[in-house]
C-alpha cells in the first residue's frame, strides 16, 4: 500500500466526523457533560450507528456487486453508500436528541454533517465531488468555530490545514479527483458545517 492510499484510508470521510466529535470533547471537555454519566453507551451508539452499520452496509453492496471497490470511485456507485450513510446520521440525531440535551456545538457538528452527506448525495448525481475534502472541510470548520469560541486549538488549525493539503495531493496521487473536485469539496465542506455551528451556537 503506497503512502498516499495509506492516508487516504486513515482520513476516509466515515471515519473523520467522529474523530472531530472527539476531538471537541477534548478541547471543550463541558460539551460531553450532557453524557458524563453513561459516555461510553453515548460512544457506542455513535460508533455503531456512523461507522459500523455504514461499513457494513458497503461490505455487502461489496459482496453483492452493487459497488466495485471499498474506494467507491465511481460516480455511479456512491448514491448507494452516500444515502445510507446520510439515513444512519439523520436516526443518529433522532436518538441523540431525544435522548440526551446535546450541547448546541455537537448539534451544528452533527446537522452539518448530515447536510454534507445529503449535499454530496445531490451533486453525486451530476458530478464526481470528493468526499475526502469534503469531510476535512467539515473538520476545519469544527476546529475554527472551537478556536473562535474558546481560544482553544490553534495549532489543531494549523495542523489540519497542512493535513488538508496533504490530503489533497493523496487524493490527486490516486487519480480519483481532479483539482476542482478536490477544491470545490473543500470548499463546501468549509461553507455547510461552519453555517450549521454558527447556527446552532
Amino acid at each position: 500500500m503506497s503512502v498516499y492510499k495509506f492516508f487516504s484510508v486513515i482520513l476516509h470521510p466515515i471515519f473523520t466526523p467522529i474523530i472531530f466529535i472527539n476531538l471537541t470533547f477534548f478541547l471543550i471537555p463541558q460539551t460531553k457533560i450532557f453524557a458524563e454519566e453513561e459516555f461510553a453507551w453515548f460512544f457506542i451508539k455513535l460508533v455503531s450507528i456512523a461507522i459500523i452499520i455504514p461499513l457494513i452496509s458497503v461490505l455487502i453492496m461489496y459482496k453483492k456487486k452493487f459497488i466495485s471497490s471499498f474506494e467507491i470511485n465511481k460516480k455511479e456507485e456512491r448514491l448507494g453508500p452516500i444515502l445510507i450513510t446520510t439515513f444512519c446520521y439523520v436516526i443518529l440525531l433522532i436518538i441523540l436528541k431525544f435522548k440526551y440535551s446535546l450541547d448546541p456545538l455537537i448539534t451544528g457538528q452533527l446537522y452539518g454533517v448530515a447536510i454534507i452527506l445529503f449535499s454530496a448525495l445531490i451533486i453525486s448525481i451530476f458530478w464526481k465531488i470528493s468526499l475526502h475534502m469534503l469531510a476535512i472541510g467539515g473538520g476545519c470548520s469544527i476546529i475554527t468555530s472551537i478556536y473562535l469560541i474558546s481560544e482553544k486549538g490553534f495549532f489543531f488549525i494549523v495542523g489540519l490545514i497542512a493535513t488538508s493539503i496533504f490530503l489533497a495531493v493523496c487524493r490527486r496521487k490516486e487519480k480519483a479527483h481532479n483539482n476542482n473536485q478536490l477544491i470545490i469539496g473543500f470548499l463546501a465542506g468549509v461553507i455547510i458545517e461552519i453555517t450549521c455551528i454558527l447556527f446552532f451556537i
